[in-house]
């Protein structure tokens, strides 16, 4: 004999199976959102690889149609995937329940990054169509995007896949001298060896980076140890030296064409003061307004005084100096407290390295003087002013 069943046993007994199928579907979509495998390309027609920049929004459109009856006795489910260093995984899957109008939309992680919509667009007695719109944030590592249906015998087939290149700039990521990050300039001592190296991403498309002096000719350059292309990925050059107080002080550039960032640095040599221009004559009145260019690592001096050595004495006059500019280029001026005497003095400038001199030879007002003349030239006929200068 069979006993009727329960009207509140079969209530309960649809709830529980209600509730086993839907945790059962979870478990299995969560494991789906677990899964990575690498990525493969199938034979289906891609077209051209979609090139676009990275940090913009890569937008997709898809037109989904299913008949009238799929509709009514069918579960239809969606995969978008992405392949992300080598490896496809899951970004969102859209399920829509038999008899139902709408897709409802799961994501793998609650970001900004991913946006499925599914819209209904057509309806017809035999078939219905859903626009499936696909956003997504584009990053380096992104080769390419899919979008998977999965048929009634649980069989996922790939309706549509698009390749990508994103586009990024190239730029310098570091420059060091021995090891320590810089960027305009470092203090060395003289004789001191030194290592210069400069890391870089050659970008998407990639380019050649060089390391350069500072009249840009080419020290060092990437292409050399990648052969006769350029590929992408990260890189990185070295350039050894030291430097003597007499040598041109070195600036180093590392740079690559339309880079997003070029780096470079300066040395300056801890050496005493270095005048730069011969010795000049002057008369007094020209002293205060001449600038002695000085080469220095910095504008700090411990010494500066003007002295006419005479026989058996020296004679020092009283005089406020400046040095200003940006190290090593400086400009020392003379603030004289009254005049000069004729003859050969020397400016002396020191710090805490040394020393440096130059002669200035003073001369009187009256024996400089300016005399002019005017020359014409019978084949061009040109007048040409001469302007002499005589003592």
């Amino acid at each position: 004999m069979i006993t009727p069943l329960n009207p509140a046993n079969s209530r309960l007994m649809n709830l529980s199976m209600e509730t086993f199928f839907q945790v059962c579907y979870f478990l299995i979509l969560a494991n789906v959102f677990k899964q990575t495998l690498p990525c493969e390309y199938g034979n289906m027609n891609t077209g051209e690889v979609l090139s676009q920049n990275e940090g913009s929004f890569l937008n997709i459109s898809y037109l989904l149609n299913i008949s009238e009856n799929s509709v009514s006795t069918d579960t239809t489910r969606l995969y978008v995937e992405v392949c992300q260093n080598n490896n496809r995984s899951l970004l969102c899957v859209f399920i829509r329940p038999k008899q139902s109008q709408d897709f409802t939309v799961k994501y793998n992680n609650v970001r900004d990054d991913t946006v499925c919509v599914a819209e209904r667009r057509y309806i017809t007695s035999s078939m219905r169509t859903w626009e499936i719109k696909i956003s997504q944030l584009l990053t380096r590592s992104i080769t390419a995007i899919y979008l998977d249906i999965q048929d009634k015998r649980l069989q996922r087939q790939t309706v549509l896949q698009i390749p990508i290149d994103v586009t990024y700039p190239p730029i310098v990521t570091s420059l060091t001298v021995d090891g320590q990050e810089v960027n305009n300039k470092y203090l060395i001592n003289e004789g001191q060896k030194v290592m210069v190296s400069c890391s870089f991403e050659r970008g998407n498309p990639p380019v050649a980076f060089g390391l350069f002096d500072k009249n840009m000719k080419k020290l060092a350059t990437d292409v050399d140890k990648i052969g006769a292309g350029i590929v992408r990925g990260k890189g990185h050059l070295n350039i050894s030296f030291s430097v003597i107080c007499e040598d041109v002080w070195p600036t180093y550039h590392c740079e690559g064409r339309e880079s997003e960032q070029n780096k470079s640095v300066s040395f300056l040599v801890r050496c005493a003061p270095q005048f730069v221009d011969s010795p000049v004559t002057l008369v007094t009145s020209e002293v205060e307004k001449t600038k002695f260019y000085v080469k220095a690592y910095t504008a700090a001096f411990n010494e500066c005084r003007l002295s006419l050595p005479l026989l058996g004495a020296t004679l020092i006059v009283k005089l406020r100096c400046s040095l200003t500019g940006d190290p090593p280029d400086l400009i020392l001026r003379l603030h004289l407290h009254g005049n000069l005497s004729q003859g050969s003095w020397e400016i002396i400038l020191g710090n805490e390295k040394g020393s440096a001199n130059t002669t200035v030879r003073i001369i009187e007002e009256s024996s400089k003087y300016i005399k002019s003349c005017l020359l014409y030239n019978d084949y061009t006929g040109i007048s040409v002013m001469l302007i002499l200068y005589t003592e």
